[in-house]
């Protein structure tokens, strides 16, 4: 079962669910896909047994065969081409490595090259299996090595998709794989507005979904009233309180460190393996 856990924003604690619902399995598969920004790393300090780097393929262009016809600067909608000086100018920050420049060439003056946009690390920190992405930064997407990482998964296996925040084209990957999802809330306005982005993301790719509500306070807030309005079946919900806060800044897994949490997530992660292995 593949289980991404994804917020509407940064913050909201969609890698602390993350990392102590792989830490009360036990035997998870830890999948840090949020490949520009990744931090599950410093929660499990995983021991790194392989590193793989990922590649796209890029166009260079012939000069000798090129005829300047401009059909590939004119297909290029990403205007990673362009006709300057009586010459094709590649810009490779706008290049999405689609490959159609080279398919609308007749003159086979372009070729492809690879290019290095990033590496996985595989490792593993005591029983837990952990995997994370990590992109150059001055590659574009994500998306390679999110597919990259989706290859590397074994069958028959929990695991935790750990998404970027937000809705973006690695999300979209990432949730493409998953069997399920656990949307991150935090209880305030702008929390509420972007947990409705989330779970618009959920329903439009026909994933089946439940909330976490983070930062919860005694009083319901407005994911909390989100959630009821709209039949939203919710998992859990973490207390906001110091202590909390404390463990995660000093890159401690709350269920390992505290009891309280420990029954948390063992509620969350029993009643997830209950509804939907």
């Amino acid at each position: 079962m593949k289980i991404a856990v994804l917020s509407g924003k940064g913050g909201a604690g969609k890698t602390f669910i993350a990392v102590n619902l792989a830490q009360i399995s036990n035997d998870a598969l830890y999948v840090d896909a949020d490949v520009e920004e990744p931090n599950g790393y410093l929660y499990f300090q995983p021991t790194i047994r392989k590193q793989i780097n990922v590649s796209i393929s890029v166009p260079r262009i012939d000069e000798e065969l090129c005829n300047l016809c401009r059909r590939c600067v004119d297909f290029c909608r990403f205007n990673a081409l362009a006709f300057v000086q009586k010459k094709i100018i590649y810009i490779s920050d706008f290049c999405h490595s689609c490959g159609g420049c080279r398919l609308v060439c007749p003159q086979n003056a372009i070729v492809e090259k690879a290019r290095v946009i990033g590496r996985i690390d595989i490792g593993y920190a005591g029983t837990i299996d952990f995997i994370s992405g990590y992109l150059n930064p001055e590659s574009i997407s994500g998306v390679p090595i999110i597919q990259k990482i989706i290859s590397q998964i074994p069958k028959k296996k929990f695991v935790i998709l750990d998404c970027a925040p937000g809705s973006g084209c690695t999300v979209v990957e990432t949730v493409k794989a998953a069997d399920y999802c656990i949307i991150v809330g935090e209880e305030s306005a702008f929390g509420c507005h972007d947990f409705r982005i989330a779970c618009n993301l959920a329903n439009t790719m026909n994933k089946p979904y439940g909330a976490i509500i983070n930062k919860s306070g005694k009083e319901s807030g407005p994911v909390n009233a989100y959630c009821n309005l709209n039949k939203i079946k919710i998992l859990g919900k973490i207390p906001y309180n110091y202590e909390l806060g404390t463990l995660l800044s000093q890159g401690r897994i709350a269920a390992k460190e505290k009891e309280e949490y420990y029954k948390i997530f063992t509620r969350i992660y029993k009643q997830l393996k209950k509804d939907y292995s």
